[in-house]
């Protein structure tokens, strides 16, 4: 199977791309200097200039982080000093929704057993009635296989 779905994949297509890409980056950067170099000289001069300003922000605006950060770290410490003790017993609970015992959908159910209550749901019987009788029936144990029965019948057909 795996030798089948290989012949149609391109092994080589990665290599190719990548080939083509390089050979594309360098074409675009020999425009790219070659579309500058009239100006040049006047882009180095401001990166240079640039760069320099760049360290004198830097240098201005370290020390002003700095008295930021002490300042936040002291304003938490002065938070953490002053908050109360909380005990999470003294909050209000929810109060617990009042369920159907029986739902016309539960999850716990056998898919069988709860097509028994959709059955029922559809001719309007009452689900406890629906409940009751198969608490009184041998259903769930055989649909669970938790009962065996010995069958003598003539057919072995039987379960009872």
């Amino acid at each position: 199977m795996i030798e089948w779905l290989d012949r149609y994949y391109d092994h080589t297509l990665e290599d190719r791309v990548h080939k083509v890409e390089k050979t594309l980056i360098k074409q675009i950067n020999a425009l790219q200097k070659e579309a500058l170099l009239p100006i040049q000289e006047e882009l180095d001069a401001f990166e240079k200039e640039w760069e320099s300003m760049r360290k004198l922000v830097e240098d201005i605006i370290k020390p002003v982080f700095a008295k930021r950060d002490e300042l936040w770290s002291d304003a938490n410490s002065l938070v953490d000093a002053k908050r109360p003790d909380f005990d999470e017993s003294k909050l209000p609970q929810p109060e617990y929704a009042d369920e159907n015992p029986y739902p016309l959908y539960d999850s716990m159910r056998h898919r069988l057993i709860q097509n028994i209550f959709f059955q029922a749901h559809k001719r309007n019987e009452p689900f406890e009635e629906v409940q009751r009788l198969i608490d009184q029936s041998d259903w769930v144990c055989i649909i669970e296989g938790t009962i065996t029965y010995v069958d003598d019948s003539e057919d072995n057909l039987s379960i009872a």
